[in-house]
């Protein structure tokens, strides 16, 4: 959101950033988001006009964990706050929440708050969720319905550039020009909801925006 208070009288972030950081030596900043592409454009350390060219900055990359690794989290994290759950709940929720982190740590939390982990407590994970995401494509789509119909695509299990366009044409029942889609597939990139996988291919990053996505 702090990208769009850069206009006419308004706030210029990365300004304010570099203003701090050239005089205030003890001041550190933490900018955290799973928008990735639009984090690095909006702050552009490699670019020679950004105000924040040059600076000193650590980037922290958390990549989705596997299922050895999400399975691992959860009980090394049930057992720091005294918890017994059971290994097939434990299973279940990394089957439906992924590797995504802060699924996890969502699904984890709400446990300790109810001091119960359950089926139920899953399933109510799952449904904030599903409506946080809910919200956020809504969002997105005020920009371009057209998002709309590349996420069903992908949901739907077109993985190549040529098939989610194809698949987005059908959904939307119009052409899309090559120059257009390109554009929506690359802000979806951007945004973390779509990465680039092998053989050219693309995939849906979170299983819930996927199962949002079907739904639209």
């Amino acid at each position: 959101m702090l990208r769009f208070l850069k206009r006419p009288g308004g706030l210029d972030f990365p300004v304010l950033l570099s203003f701090a950081y050239d005089r205030f030596r003890h001041l550190q900043f933490v900018r955290t988001g799973s928008e990735v592409g639009i984090l690095r454009d909006f702050l552009s350390f490699d670019d020679p006009s950004s105000p924040l060219y040059g600076r000193s900055v650590l980037e922290i990359t958390l990549p989705r964990f596997t299922q050895e690794q999400s399975i691992d989290f959860l009980k090394k994290g049930f057992s720091e706050i005294g918890m017994m759950v059971s290994d097939g709940l434990i299973e279940r929720a990394v089957s439906k929440l992924d590797g995504i982190v802060g699924w996890l740590t969502a699904f984890g939390y709400r446990c300790y708050v109810q001091q119960t982990a359950s089926e139920e407590v899953l399933e109510s994970v799952l449904s904030q969720a599903r409506q946080m995401i809910y919200e956020e494509i809504q969002e997105i789509i005020r920009y371009s319905e057209n998002f709309k119909y590349v996420l069903k695509a992908l949901a739907q299990g077109a993985s190549t550039w040529k098939s989610i366009k194809e698949g987005a044409e059908f959904l939307s029942r119009k052409r899309m020009t090559d120059t257009s889609f390109n554009r929506l597939l690359t802000n979806l990139v951007r945004m973390g909801y779509v990465e680039k996988v092998p053989l050219n291919g693309y995939k849906l990053i979170d299983p819930i925006v996927a199962d949002v996505a079907r739904a639209l």
